[in-house]
């Protein structure tokens, strides 16, 4: 038997156990699950049909595309949001709303971004939309630098008090799914990153599950890295950090920014291959069935 899986489930019946312990105050879909759930968000040409490996499907939908050309008044995005959540009903894949406002900061137009999220959810029930809902990567504050500095570091507690005040989103969502792109060549410190942003998904989330959003390409924020692959050794680091520390993940990528398209898809490519290698060890993947 795989050992890492030995471990993870050892840990999951700790986490079952520590959630019970807490009472009524956590939701029961909070209960740590004994399944690693991987789904597929990625946007390459013709690939492949990903779920014999057992890798789910999910949908993400942009609602700045909806309000595009609509006024930006709460009655009118109200509307255009309402108009686009009818076919999602229908929808049998997960939902994923990808918004990005900025949340981090104490200006008055973060206030105002945390209202919106909030607000969108409203719109999205008052359309019909009665399936779980979650925000892509906004929660919580994706941090790179202040993640680095450790707990009790004075930056570290003002990326915590920016996580707090999300609190009454995350209330409304079923899950967090917070980014955990790669920004620079260095494993060690991509992996206390991670480690950190998902201990504060997992500090104010109460009990909901965490899949993070991985990359197999470096960030464009990079201007020397930008959209280069991650080597394979790379890759599984990722893949096996999020393993431990996750309930899950998500695999992103397949845009071709340089051309604006979707990438043609390669069954060759080294993180694919690693990828498709972390699949096949891992025996406890969810059903591709449960959503």
């Amino acid at each position: 038997m795989n050992v890492e899986i030995i471990g993870r489930g050892r840990l999951a019946r700790v986490v079952a156990l520590g959630i019970l312990a807490l009472g009524s105050s956590v939701p029961a879909m909070c209960v740590a699950a004994s399944c690693f759930k991987v789904m597929d968000a990625t946007l390459y040409a013709d690939k492949p049909d990903m779920r014999a490996l057992g890798v789910q499907t999910i949908k993400l939908v942009e609602p700045p595309r909806w309000w595009h050309g609509v006024p930006n008044d709460n009655k009118s995005l109200k509307e255009a949001t309402i108009r686009a959540t009818t076919p999602l009903v229908r929808e049998t894949a997960p939902v994923l709303i990808d918004l990005e406002l900025p949340l981090s900061g104490n200006a008055p137009e973060i206030a105002m971004n945390r209202q919106r999220y909030t607000d969108l959810i409203d719109w999205m029930r008052e359309g019909g939309f009665s399936s779980p809902i979650s925000f892509y990567g906004s929660i919580p504050v994706r941090d790179y630098w202040r993640a680095l500095k450790g707990p009790g570091s004075p930056d570290y507690k003002s990326w915590q008090a920016e996580n707090d005040a999300l609190r009454p989103i995350v209330s409304r969502v079923a899950a967090l799914y917070p980014s955990l792109y790669t920004f620079y060549a260095d494993p060690q410190a991509w992996v206390k990153f991670a480690q950190a942003n998902i201990g504060e998904a997992r500090r104010i989330g109460g009990g909901r599950p965490v899949y993070p959003f991985l990359w197999p390409q470096y960030h464009n924020s990079n201007k020397s890295l930008a959209y280069q692959y991650i080597d394979d050794s790379f890759w599984s680091l990722q893949l096996r950090t999020l393993y431990g520390s996750a309930d899950g993940l998500v695999l992103w990528g397949g845009w071709d920014f340089t051309n604006n398209r979707h990438a043609p898809w390669d069954e060759d490519a080294a993180w694919w291959r690693a990828t498709k290698q972390f699949l096949a060890k891992t025996r406890n993947l969810c059903p591709v069935s449960a959503n």
